[in-house]
């Protein structure tokens, strides 16, 4: 069902549309990226505040 949405939007029939839980959950992995790199492990969601 997903594809079928994204298909139609990438050929303008209609817009993509994120919900907020799509938006915070991309910026916790980001931030959570950021933070396993600048310390050499791994980070979980948890750990950023996504999911508590």
């Amino acid at each position: 069902r997903e594809h079928v949405a994204f298909r139609s939007a990438i050929l303008g029939r209609t817009t993509v549309v994120a919900s907020l839980r799509d938006g915070t959950r991309s910026v916790a992995i980001g931030v959570a990226a950021q933070r396993s790199i600048a310390e050499g492990r791994r980070v979980t969601l948890e750990e950023v505040g996504y999911g508590r």
